[in-house]
């Protein structure tokens, strides 16, 4: 009976090894995003919408045309999570990041209460990931902001 119970807690420990070694994880590198990711996160896509409040037609934005920049995240195919991607989104306008937490189901929200300098700028937005959901950058979108 001892020899039985050895064998069996041999072969339970050699099945557990092998579980580790098929369940990959990926860590952060020193510097990087703190976030874990996993072999089971789910991949997402990041879009980054720009409007003006009070709505108005980017061709009449000047300098002192309030900005609201907004990030959606979506979850992409195969969805096998109902959490929605949670954490943070980086902004990103003319080098300059910023840091801002999602909020609701899918999204980040930066405004400028007091717009961008005459010239052309770069935007883009960068979902930072988390635990369940890997990160995702938006396209670069540019803004041009030009004399009334």
């Amino acid at each position: 009976m001892r020899i039985r119970s050895h064998v069996s807690r041999v072969a339970r420990l050699a099945a557990i090894a092998v579980l580790a070694v098929a369940t990959p994880v990926a860590f952060a590198s020193p510097g990087a995003s703190a976030a874990v990711v996993t072999s089971g996160s789910q991949p997402t896509k990041t879009d980054l919408l720009i409007y003006s409040r009070p709505k108005s037609p980017a061709s009449t934005w000047t300098s002192t045309t309030r900005l609201v920049l907004v990030a959606n995240v979506t979850k992409l195919r195969p969805v096998s999570t109902k959490k929605p991607a949670a954490g943070t989104v980086t902004f990103t306008v003319d080098g300059v990041q910023t840091i801002v937490p999602m909020v609701g189901l899918h999204h980040a929200t930066l405004v400028l209460p007091n717009g961008l300098a005459l010239g052309t700028h770069s935007a883009r937005a960068h979902y930072n990931g988390n635990g369940a959901f890997l990160p995702s950058t938006s396209p670069t979108r540019t803004v041009n902001i030009a004399i009334p």
